[in-house]
């Protein structure tokens, strides 16, 4: 779409006199002639009133320092000083009003009146949530920031916004706090935009988790088309719930306007992202020709972060944001949503705001690897069941056909094909992630050997969907082969390291803590009979489930509801848990897998003999 003749000229560069390129500021001009920044920059400090205040939010994610980092970042870039900095406000509620009910507006009043003891009590009313003093305001304060931002690109006064808010808000619904969410930001945003209207208004929700509150506000509204980018996993990744099935396209009048994304496993690349977004976000956009876009921008799939599990680098981000740029004119506003490893979160979000600038886009020249074959599947299948509704979207090609060029361009030759899947999850900037990362993703204690073999391949892939063609099979092995061991590595030399490692106690997926102190918390009773199928005390969800070593409690994993980590928080000593599934043990206190010892070995017996009806014969229980 042609952009207006208001966007400002895009010179993004000058020289200086030395030759090094400057960049400046983008300017547009009033109708009194006055000039200022085409992009505005919303933000209060007021917003770190909501933070942790009790010893069992110690270990919440949701914290002041995300958007502080995001804001240090922006202006040791030079990027806020280039945009207009506009001062956050309160959301009235009149526009509280337009997304959630009155009762919901008196229980967020309510919880400034909380003590220590009736704060805890009120958390386990709802899902994911925290309390404090400052919880209320911040609230509003991070809406009212939002409406301001979007305001300010309606009037026509800015090309686009950005606002740095929390705490996020896409899962709240109009009368539920929801996963570290209580008011919905971006849906009060277009509750406004509509008020002064706009009629065909998009949101681009980009984080890791399904933005459920924000589908569900909008789910029979034809006027906003909501498509979601984000780890779906056949409905066990949160917020666990089937609504984020391709299948659900919205209701009534809005059939066909709830698009859904969802991926099916952990690591997703950046070229899985720019694939379902030239093959499904820009297509269907384009033909919506909506008058605003704005964005919740979760950047928990970013590399590093403790519970996205993905590798997404800021690239994705600010090619997103650029090419979001083609619609409504270029009138776009970016909401910050999720993102918990704050300094990824902070150069995400200035990829973004370079682009909202008319930088220079990030290159995608070392990224050799294309989208993997479940990234095709999951894109297909929201293609399919939004055909109906959208029929000039493309048709994706054949699994096979995709997988033979993907094999026919990958530089298999010594350690050109390991560098091609390193420099895929590389920054730009050729920087290491930094940041805190969870303790339990994995990667502690693995294997250099591990790492390598365990990298996902192409080529793995196009040798299962060629296997009818020996030649194809024999030319996967070897570029499968190339692809997932070290150069100058062979097979066997590989075995025999893991083997060595396996022989030293070593070579797990994760290698399990050998001196946790806290198993003298555990009751010496064990039930006669467990019942493995029973269901999470909390939420009645089967899937995943633990017991709590010191009382017995039943409650659902962390990628479920968590149910079992507030257990843990909320009961001193409660620190040993053990998983239905594998039988691994976690402690809290440690942070850690535990390994067996006298006293968690009897307990461990019961329950394999209570499963499987035979004796462990002493196999040492660790997570794999």
């Amino acid at each position: 779409m042609v952009v207006g003749s208001t966007r400002a000229k895009q010179t993004p560069h000058v020289s200086d006199t030395d030759g090094t390129a400057t960049k400046v500021k983008q300017e547009r001009a009033d109708d009194d002639g006055s000039k200022h920044s085409q992009t505005a920059l919303v933000y209060d400090p007021a917003l770190a009133a909501h933070k942790p205040w009790l010893p069992h939010q110690k270990s919440e994610p949701e914290v002041p320092l995300r958007v502080e980092t995001v804001m240090n970042r922006l202006q040791a870039a030079g990027l806020s000083q280039r945009c207009d900095q506009l001062k956050g406000r309160q959301a009235t509620k009149e526009e509280l009003l337009s997304v959630h009910t009155t009762e919901h507006l008196g229980r967020l009043d309510a919880l400034c009146a909380l003590d220590e003891t009736t704060t805890e009590r009120y958390e386990m009313d709802y899902d994911s949530v925290y309390i404090s003093p400052g919880t209320r305001d911040t609230c509003i304060l991070a809406a009212g920031c939002a409406c301001e931002a979007t305001a300010s690109v309606v009037s026509g006064r800015y090309r686009n916004a950005v606002a740095v808010v929390r705490p996020p808000g896409h899962h709240a619904y109009p009368d539920v706090f929801s996963g570290f969410c209580f008011v919905n930001n971006v849906a009060v945003s277009v509750r406004q935009a509509q008020k002064a209207g706009l009629s065909r208004i998009l949101i681009l929700d980009w984080d890791i988790h399904h933005g459920n509150g924000t589908q569900f506000i909008f789910q029979d509204d034809p006027s906003v088309l909501f498509i979601s980018l984000h780890r779906y996993d056949h409905a066990a990744f949160y917020p666990s719930s089937e609504l984020a099935d391709p299948a659900f396209v919205g209701q009534k009048e809005g059939a066909g306007y709830s698009v859904n994304i969802g991926w099916n496993e952990a690591g997703l690349r950046d070229m899985d992202y720019k694939y379902a977004f030239d093959q499904v976000v820009m297509p269907i956009g384009k033909k919506f020709d909506p008058e605003l876009v704005l964005v919740s921008a979760g950047f928990d799939g970013a590399k590093g972060d403790p519970l996205g599990n993905c590798d997404l680098m800021p690239r994705i981000y600010n090619y997103m944001t650029t090419r979001l740029q083609e619609l409504a004119d270029g009138k776009v506003v970016i909401v910050l949503e999720g993102g918990y490893n704050c300094e990824s979160t902070a150069k995400c979000m200035s990829a973004c705001v370079e682009a909202c600038l008319g930088d220079k886009p990030h290159s995608f020249s070392r990224c050799k690897r294309g989208p993997t074959r479940k990234t095709m599947e999951s894109v297909q299948a929201t293609i399919d069941c939004h055909r109906p509704f959208w029929p000039d979207l493309p048709t994706v090609d054949a699994v096979v056909d995709l997988a033979t060029r993907s094999l026919d361009a990958l530089d298999i030759s010594g350690d050109a094909a390991l560098a091609s899947e390193e420099s895929d999850g590389e920054d730009e900037e050729k920087e290491e992630t930094k940041g805190e990362v969870a303790k339990d993703s994995g990667v502690e204690g693995r294997p250099k050997a591990l790492l390598a073999a365990g990298r996902e391949s192409t080529a793995a892939d196009a040798m299962m969907a060629c296997s009818a063609d020996t030649t194809a099979v024999a030319s996967s092995c070897e570029a499968a082969s190339a692809t997932s061991t070290p150069s100058g590595t062979t097979t066997f030399e590989l075995t025999t390291s893991f083997l060595d490692e396996l022989s030293a106690g070593q070579g797990f997926a994760i290698n399990p803590k050998t001196d946790c102190p806290h198993a003298q918390h555990l009751r010496e009773d064990f039930p006669d009979s467990v019942d493995f199928k029973q269901k999470c005390e909390r939420c009645d969800e089967e899937f995943e489930n633990w017991m709590c070593l010191t009382c017995h409690a039943i409650a659902c994993g962390r990628e479920v509801k968590g149910h079992m980590a507030e257990h843990g928080r909320r009961n001193p000593d409660h620190y040993l848990v053990v998983s239905f599934a594998d039988h691994s043990v976690w402690c809290y206190a440690c942070d850690s897998y535990i390994s067996t010892n006298p006293r968690l070995q009897p307990k461990l017996e019961a329950l394999h003999l209570a499963k499987f009806g035979v004796k462990t014969f002493g196999v040492q229980h660790v997570a794999l």
